[in-house]
């Protein structure tokens, strides 16, 4: 089987499963690129956002598998798009976090190729399109031979009404993730000595609460500014104990309770007896950021808070 190549002049699918035809082992026949110039494609798809229909895996010799593409993987699923304009908006899932997403691009398309690119990277190829109908070939990476793996994907144009579900369905701003949810920082080195030496006798106010989103990164919002069941803890760390400081909203004096503690330094978390763990990400000067786990034993809820804290009177 000759390895297949992402150029218009081999032939790809056809646009719709019941106008195309089967060979003798039952694959799907892979018919020529449309051919459409570029005003022709942003007329079609200007203003439109498209719905994924189907997909199916070419073999590599001008046929296609008859089972769906996406049918049997885990973790990975189709992609939709939205045209505006010189842009391109594509609706993803993204497995690494997990993530649902969109992202927006200004995309070029190139005339005796079909090829619609964002930047230097190749979105897909037009295979066919029309007023209500996308067909497209998209490169999905490396198989484990190696070989390249190349998908035909069928989409309809979606009513007027189907749209908004699109931002719905995939709410985060790829464009904005580093604004909207920042990196949490990595965790830095700490031994039992530099605990002592930095946190122990101190007193340390949460200055700052922020739900985790995915993995390795936190929700930019204020999680205290949120109708929410818990209330911000503040730690004083001596010795042997560590005393939780309860700021409770309608009372003037705070709740303090204290437990004894151990601190790993493999894992740099604290684990009290009371059940309260933390991870200390990064702990220098009057300041230090970690990782709690925080429970409602009346409710059964929890969550897991990036906190920063500074050194500080419990009286300011």
């Amino acid at each position: 089987m000759k390895h297949f190549r992402l150029v218009s002049a081999l032939f790809l699918f056809l646009s719709a499963m019941s106008f195309t035809s089967c060979d003798e082992d039952g694959d799907l026949i892979v018919p020529p690129v449309r051919h459409v110039s570029g005003a022709e494609f942003a007329r079609l798809v200007d203003g439109k956002s498209w719905k994924y229909v189907e997909s199916h895996e070419l073999n590599g010799d001008g046929t296609m598998r008859k089972d769906g593409y996406f049918e049997d993987l885990i973790g990975i699923g189709p992609e939709q798009y939205s045209f505006s304009g010189d842009s391109v908006t594509t609706y993803m899932y993204l497995d690494a976090y997990p993530l649902k997403c969109h992202k927006v691009e200004k995309y070029t398309f190139q005339e005796g190729t079909n090829v619609i690119k964002a930047g230097q990277d190749d979105v897909f190829t037009v295979v066919s399109v029309s007023e209500d109908r996308l067909c497209i070939l998209a490169d999905k990476g490396s198989a484990a031979d190696g070989k390249r793996m190349y998908v035909y994907s069928v989409y309809r144009a979606m009513a007027a009404g189907e749209r908004p579900s699109l931002k719905e369905l995939y709410p985060v701003n790829l464009n904005t993730i580093d604004e909207d949810y920042p990196l949490l920082p990595e965790q830095e080195d700490l031994t039992e000595a530099d605990f002592t030496a930095l946190a122990v006798g101190r007193t340390w106010r949460c200055a700052e609460a922020h739900g985790l989103f995915v993995t390795g990164r936190y929700d930019k919002a204020d999680f205290f500014a949120t109708d929410t069941w818990m209330n911000p803890i503040d730690y004083e760390i001596t010795a042997d104990s560590v005393y939780e400081v309860t700021r409770l909203g309608g009372r003037p004096e705070p709740v303090r309770t204290g437990y004894a503690y151990t601190f790993n330094a493999n894992g740099r978390y604290v684990e009290t007896q009371g059940g309260t763990t933390f991870s200390i990400l990064r702990l220098a000067g009057d300041e230090m950021h970690l990782i709690q786990q925080r429970y409602n034993t009346a409710g059964g809820s929890s969550a897991r808070l990036y906190c920063v804290y500074r050194q500080a009177g419990l009286d300011e």
